[in-house]
């Protein structure tokens, strides 16, 4: 997976990055809880928002980190690469 944290597919697949394991416990349990999240509600819609809200209610600052996190650990792997 080279664009995303995670994904959920039609099938109900979930597919997690593996660059997940570089992020902070908190922030994998979210994203984890994210993609469940599309078992129920496939879209980002209220819907959804309100069930991620349920559990993190500070989810805005969490999607922000993760934004954040992409650019930083693509970054360093690139630069790692030979």
């Amino acid at each position: 997976m080279k664009s995303k944290w995670g994904s959920c597919s039609p099938k109900k697949n979930l597919t997690i990055n593996t660059l997940l394991k570089y992020l902070p416990e908190e922030i994998i349990e979210y994203v984890i809880f994210h993609e469940m999240a599309h078992l129920i509600e496939r879209k980002h819609n209220e819907k959804f928002w309100k069930i991620i809200s349920n559990k993190f209610q500070n989810y805005e600052e969490n999607e922000k980190e993760l934004f954040e996190y992409w650019f930083l650990i693509r970054t360093v792997v690139n630069n790692n690469k030979p």
